[in-house]
């Protein structure tokens, strides 16, 4: 009888330690502001030797962007928006107040960006493209941004 009550004790133990093992800390809250859900990609402002660079980037960032589960607007039809603002070129975007931007394109998120670099470094054989760019998250509303990164 006292064997079985010790294996009854060991399963006991056993069990209780492995559900301890299930529990989690408590979720810690997100961001202070809701995180945006219609982010609208803007044209690239560009600081690199190549003219065509933010236009060969930009459809990159727009499927980063669909992969990541935002619905972006397509770039042309930003573009035709923006251009209703008079804005037709990246680098123009800091004369439009980002409120003017974000009612214009219907977006609580507009995500921001300068081309820093877009060069090919040639060694050899081997050819490497060497691209630097800054990205931006911004709310409309505020102008605040939200996130930030340079790759």
């Amino acid at each position: 009888m006292r064997g079985a009550n010790s294996g009854r004790r060991v399963a006991l133990v056993a069990a209780g330690l492995a559900l301890a093992g299930c529990s989690a800390a408590p979720v810690k809250g997100g961001h202070a502001t809701p995180f945006p859900s219609r982010v609208v990609l803007l044209p690239l402002s560009n600081h690199s030797n190549n003219v065509a660079g933010p236009e060969l980037i930009r459809p990159l960032i727009q499927m980063r962007l669909s992969a990541g589960g935002y619905r972006p607007l397509s770039g042309p039809e930003v573009d035709r928006r923006l251009r209703e603002l008079g804005v037709t070129d990246g680098g123009q975007l800091g004369a439009v107040p980002t409120a003017k931007l974000g009612e214009a394109l219907q977006a609580d998120g507009l995500l921001m960006g300068d081309l820093l670099a877009f060069d090919r470094q040639t060694l050899g054989v081997i050819n490497k493209r060497m691209v630097e760019i800054r990205l931006r998250l911004v709310d409309p509303a505020t102008g605040a941004t939200l996130w930030e990164s340079t790759r």
